[in-house]
């Protein structure tokens, strides 16, 4: 009776805690897992900088061949109303996009056919959204981006600006390697803030 207990207990006894080979098939699987994660949140942020990049040239392109039909930039056309069907309010023409022209930005390229999205509908990426409008009121910061985009932006022919809202800085600062030279008080790219910080950001690219 003595022995069976004794073999009981010490069953009991060697049943406990994992094997060497055990506790390292754990820190494996944990491992993969790890490197599982951070590399779909890799792929999604690489996939968001491309969401991006493509909203801008497709922008970009949209309102190069607006132009070179009407004459005139989107929002900033006087005669919007007349030349395009289910176009709404008009600009000054003056080839700056001001605040107010701003909002017809979208209206005039969805109803000239050059973007998708509706008349209504605002310019957006999976952040937030896009305006188009002058340098000047970019770089002050009354409209949108509170904060404004870095006002050393170099070049009087930078009239006009791509504005992105609520990037975040390790988004923003990718877009601007891939698009000119990752600095955000320099090139023709600008941040409103260090690519740094913790808080969202605007970013302003030139049409």
């Amino acid at each position: 009776m003595k022995i069976v207990s004794y073999q009981f207990i010490n069953s009991r006894i060697k049943q406990r805690g994992f094997s060497l080979v055990e506790m390292a098939v754990v820190l494996v699987i944990i491992g993969l897992l790890i490197g599982g994660v951070m590399q779909g949140q890799s792929l999604i942020r690489a996939a968001k900088v491309r969401d991006i990049i493509t909203t801008a040239a497709d922008l970009s392109t949209g309102v190069i061949a607006f132009k070179d039909r009407y004459g005139v930039l989107p929002g900033d056309s006087p005669t919007a109303v007349t030349d395009i069907q289910g176009a709404s309010g008009n600009g000054n023409g003056d080839g700056l996009i001001s605040t107010a022209e701003s909002a017809n930005v979208p209206n005039h390229l969805f109803s000239a056919g050059f973007i998708k999205g509706g008349t209504t509908a605002p310019i957006k990426t999976v952040y937030g959204s896009v305006w188009l409008i002058q340098r000047s009121v970019a770089v002050t910061g009354a409209s949108p981006c509170g904060a404004g985009v870095n006002n050393t932006a170099p070049a009087s022919s930078i009239n006009n600006m791509m504005v992105f809202s609520n990037i975040p800085g390790e988004t923003a600062a990718e877009v601007d390697a891939k698009l000119d030279d990752g600095l955000f008080d320099s090139g023709s790219i600008r941040g409103s803030s260090a690519y740094t910080s913790t808080i969202p950001l605007c970013l302003g690219i030139p049409l």
